[in-house]
């Protein structure tokens, strides 16, 4: 079967400059590869794909805190430790959709980091007296 398409590079200046006591050759852009079987331009393919990378990258926050422990061979278990993942996942959305849009596509870790930072120097140690 053969699969007709384009594949599509783009070059962006690198803007993060490494300092190397030996420069590489080719340091000065990165490049994005991705292939693409639309038929729209070239501009808009690029628009399109962006599009799709940011949606993976805001459904890898799930993938990678809650989803990640999810118990093996408990069916019951895997299917609570899935809601919960979901609702924290929408609740956290929500929150940072909220809070403006600098955090609308920000990693679940960003928004945890930004919004639910719980500040540890009033909670007394462990161990200590709890009077007052």
């Amino acid at each position: 079967m053969l699969i007709i398409g384009r594949l599509v590079v783009r070059r962006i200046p690198e803007l993060d400059k490494k300092d190397l006591e030996h420069p590489t050759l080719f340091d000065t852009h990165r490049f994005h590869v991705f292939y693409t079987t639309n038929d729209l331009s070239t501009v808009a393919a690029g628009k399109t794909y962006r599009a799709h990378f940011v949606i993976e990258f805001v459904h890898a926050g799930p993938k990678n805190s809650a989803l990640a422990h999810l118990p093996a061979g408990v069916f019951t278990a895997n299917a609570a430790w899935l809601v919960l993942a979901v609702m924290v996942f929408n609740l956290t959305r929500a929150a940072a959709t909220i809070v403006g849009a600098g955090l609308a596509t920000a990693t679940t870790a960003t928004i945890r980091r930004n919004l639910v930072t719980v500040q540890t120097g009033s909670l007394p140690q462990p161990g200590a007296s709890c009077s007052t």
